[in-house]
């Protein structure tokens, strides 16, 4: 077959799936349909989630982490459970917890002194809804605590 052979069929095939109106709702509505429903199925399957903390205790400065901890504690359909580091793969084996946030050594003395800090969210991977919402309740409340620990900015002067 030549190229204006092929060409010339493909131009049929598309006008003929455009002026078919039950083509283009399968083409259009069907994906949309689908998403809509596992969105839902995922949204409405989460309920509640346990989340093991592990606090960067061992400096002996466990304040930011222990305010992120208790923030999450008082999140909605999350409960808090602290652990310790060599608990998180029984825990998360015997699905006791959903996951689990690891703050490491020295998390609290790191943000503070502006140094990059990094937390570990640790799911067990079978509940992929649960690790987003663990994901996001983490992210707002170390927003929200990191934001209530910035210094206040001194209001503008009120231009001339």
């Amino acid at each position: 077959m030549d190229a204006d052979r092929i060409l010339s069929m493909g131009k049929r095939i598309a006008m003929q799936c455009l002026r078919d109106r039950r083509t283009m709702a399968l083409i259009i509505a069907a994906p949309s349909l689908v998403m809509l429903l596992l969105t839902y199925f995922f949204m409405t399957s989460a309920g509640g989630v346990t989340i093991g903390v592990v606090l960067d205790h061992r400096t002996g400065t466990e304040h930011l982490s222990q305010l992120i901890a208790d923030g999450l504690n008082a999140s909605d359909n999350v409960t808090v459970v602290y652990l310790q580091e060599a608990d998180i793969n029984a825990s998360l084996n015997n699905k006791s917890v959903d996951g689990v946030i690891y703050f490491p050594p020295n998390f609290t003395r790191n943000v503070l002194d502006s140094k990059p800090s990094y937390v570990k969210i640790i799911t067990q991977g079978n509940n992929p809804a649960a690790g987003g919402i663990i994901a996001q309740k983490y992210a707002n409340v170390s927003a929200k605590v990191l934001g209530s620990l910035a210094p206040a900015q001194p209001a503008a002067a009120p231009a001339i």
